[in-house]
């Protein structure tokens, strides 16, 4: 699945259970998913179809996202197929559609080239522990929160562009080394995702700024607690000019 349309399928996760063990702990995922429609292709299956299993599947992966937090969405790309396999249904206990949007003018997918998406909202329990018991077998976890980290609810105000929200994400665990980000509320306009880290939110403020990819803006709205407000944007950043590289005179050039 290509990199845009994965991310580009919204996932909001809530923990909802923890028994003795990985093994019983289960994730109630409420979950976006989007899939391209070209009008002169036709698919083996219908798009409500393939748009739940994109739901599920970003599902599975904003899961295992929040248990191995090192890894940023490029590498995730990378060892995540491998170490999940493609099926999101066998780390699914259960999931119902609670909004069938149909299809309607591009726009998570815009990126795609299609005219129109088809959306569904997925709730989803997800099986964490066996998210968790794949991506140990693939030496892919790493220290989980210890007992000093905090907690803090990051809330994006004003939002208007996924792709900054998404370098957001990525920033947070990347730049700011934050143990972990999990998105757990998604609207238009607004987002909130519940932070871990070794430091308090003025710090994870200036870590954030300080580190954020080109093109990235963050501005501060305000630290209430343990909340920090953000509004953010993105622009990318310009391509360089091959007509304004410098270059090198050559010398003692034969004819």
């Amino acid at each position: 699945m290509k990199r845009e349309a994965r991310w580009a399928a919204l996932a909001i996760a809530v923990l909802v259970g923890s028994a003795a063990g990985a093994s019983a702990e289960v994730r109630r995922v409420e979950s976006v998913g989007a899939i391209a429609v070209y009008p002169d292709v036709r698919r083996s299956s219908p798009p409500r179809d393939a748009a739940v299993r994109r739901a599920l599947d970003t599902a599975v992966w904003d899961v295992a996202r929040s248990l191995a937090p090192d890894i940023g969405a490029a590498e995730a790309e990378e060892v995540f197929p491998a170490a999940l396999g493609s099926d999101p249904f066998q780390y699914t206990n259960r999931f119902r559609i609670i909004e069938d949007r149909g299809e309607v003018p591009a726009s998570i997918t815009s990126e795609s080239g299609a005219p129109t998406e088809y959306v569904v909202v997925v709730d989803a329990s997800i099986d964490a522990g066996r998210v968790e018991d794949r991506l140990r077998e693939a030496g892919l976890l790493f220290t989980r929160a210890g007992g000093g980290d905090r907690r803090i609810t990051v809330v994006v105000e004003q939002l208007a562009d996924f792709v900054a929200y998404e370098h957001l994400l990525e920033s947070l665990v990347s730049g700011a080394r934050a143990r972990s980000a999990v998105p757990t509320e998604f609207e238009r306009g607004r987002a909130v995702i519940e932070v871990t880290a070794e430091t308090g939110p003025a710090r994870l403020l200036d870590d954030l700024v300080a580190t954020a990819p080109p093109g990235l803006s963050i501005q501060s709205l305000g630290i209430a607690g343990e909340t920090l407000t953000l509004r953010i944007a993105y622009e990318a950043p310009p391509e360089p000019d091959p007509a304004s590289a410098t270059t090198t005179p050559l010398r003692n050039r034969r004819n």
